[in-house]
C-alpha cells in the first residue's frame, strides 16, 4: 500500500450505434485511493467531454458527461490517485 498511480477510465460508443450525447460517466475510487490532482478528459473520434478536468485532490469521485459521443467515439479520462499507506483504509 501507499504511493501514486494513474487510474484510466475509457468510455466508448460502439461503431454503428446511435450517438450517446449527454451520456454520464461516474465512478467512485476504491477504498484507500484518493485523487492526487484533478482528472483529465480527452475525447477521440469526435467525442467531447463536458469538462477537460475536474475533481478535487483528496476526493474520491469522478463525474462528467459526454457533450458528444458519436458512434466510434471515446472519452479517455486519466485519474491521478494516491493510495493510502495505512492498511486499515482498505
Amino acid at each position: 500500500p501507499g504511493g501514486p498511480a494513474t487510474y484510466p477510465l475509457t468510455a466508448c460508443n460502439a461503431a454503428g450505434a446511435d450517438a450517446a450525447n449527454g451520456a454520464t460517466i461516474a465512478d467512485t475510487l476504491p477504498a484507500g485511493a484518493t485523487l492526487s490532482a484533478q482528472w483529465q478528459c480527452v475525447g477521440s473520434g469526435g467525442a467531447t467531454c463536458s469538462a477537460g478536468s475536474g475533481g478535487t485532490a483528496g476526493g474520491s469521485t469522478i463525474s462528467l458527461s459526454a457533450t458528444a459521443l458519436p458512434a466510434g467515439g471515446c472519452l479517455n479520462i486519466t485519474v491521478p490517485v494516491t493510495f493510502s499507506s495505512n492498511p486499515a483504509n482498505y
